[in-house]
Parts: C-alpha cells; sequence; structure tokens
C-alpha cells in the first residue's frame, strides 16, 4: 500500500484519491467483527475497553460502497497497524478532513 497526499494506492487493486472519500475510520462493522478480531487464538481482546485497538479501518467512497482494510495483519494474534495508519494519514492536509 502506497499513501500520499494524492491517493492511497491499495497495491494494484484499487487507487483512491481524497476526493472520493467521504470518510476514514477506525471500528467494527458487520463484516468484520468483534469476535473475528480477536483472532484465532480466540482471547477476545477486541473486547470492552481494548476494543479499538484491533478495530479495522472503514474507507467509506463517496459510491456508498465501505472498504474494510486491515494494515499488517497478524492472524493468530488479531493485531494490526491500522491506529498507526490513521495516525499517518492526518499527516496530509487533503486527507486529514476525511478522517474522524
Amino acid at each position: 500500500m502506497q499513501v500520499s497526499g494524492e491517493y492511497l494506492d491499495f497495491s494494484g487493486l484499487t487507487r483512491l484519491r481524497p476526493d472520493e472519500v467521504v470518510r476514514i475510520s477506525r471500528r467494527v462493522v458487520d463484516s468484520y467483527t468483534r469476535m473475528t478480531a480477536a483472532g484465532s487464538r480466540g482471547q477476545f481482546g477486541s473486547f470492552g475497553a481494548f476494543g479499538k485497538w484491533r478495530a479495522p479501518v472503514v474507507v467509506e467512497l463517496r459510491t456508498g460502497e465501505p472498504l474494510i482494510v486491515l494494515i499488517d495483519f497478524t492472524r493468530w494474534s488479531g493485531t494490526t497497524a491500522n491506529r498507526k495508519f490513521i495516525e499517518g494519514l492526518r499527516q496530509y492536509s487533503s486527507w486529514r478532513s476525511r478522517v474522524a
């Protein structure tokens, strides 16, 4: 994945410009539940106070379609680098207003 002030490039899958995105947030959604986020070890670390640690990045497109993203996902623990990704996006003025 490549990030710049002009686009998010998801390794050849799709390339998004800021004007194509309504909002970018980290939250649990129907397609990626808190149970899924607990990882294959099933430690349920995503419940309660730890819920946001493993929440996926949700990119809401102007088309109304959500794009669910996991950055550096580790299957056995369910951990990601999603928080760092969101923090990094805030450094770009073109993305800052879209990050929740």
